[in-house]
């Protein structure tokens, strides 16, 4: 895939993701990582998950805590050196509460053309940010 391509690729990829987890197709939304990749939230406490399967559980059990859940992807940039950051802005009503949760957070992340090798988790937008844009010179 050429470098041109790579962006929307992976911005189309990342939609997906969402609808399927928006929509409980936990199976759908492991399509986006590769069979090894880490899904790190413990910047936020919520720990490092392993593989696909260590990543769908997490999502499951993140998962049933609301009724519904919704992820807009409000900011997505490709940094090169196959680093991307979003940020997300999650709604949600959570089981046995009329009120809407909302979290923003960021995702950095590692991709292999269109496949996610690695995520981090911030709340913090700007360290998140940071984060990413170390990560993309580093590998520079």
């Amino acid at each position: 895939m050429s470098q041109a391509n790579v962006a929307p690729a992976r911005l189309a990829a990342l939609r997906k993701h969402f609808e399927a987890f928006s929509g409980r197709d936990f199976d759908g939304a492991m399509g986006i990582f590769s069979p090894d990749a880490v899904w790190d939230s413990s910047p936020i406490g919520a720990g490092v998950f392993a593989g696909r399967e260590a990543i769908r559980g997490f999502y499951e059990d993140w998962s049933a805590v609301y009724v519904d859940s919704v992820i807009e992807i409000e900011e997505f940039r490709d940094l090169g050196s196959g680093v991307v950051y979003s940020v997300l802005l999650q709604s949600g009503r959570v089981r046995g509460s009329s009120g809407v949760l909302q979290m923003r957070y960021v995702v950095a992340a590692i991709w292999t053309n269109v496949l996610v090798k690695q995520a981090m988790v911030f709340t913090d937008v700007h360290a998140g940010r940071a984060a990413a844009e170390r990560l993309a010179h580093e590998r520079r």
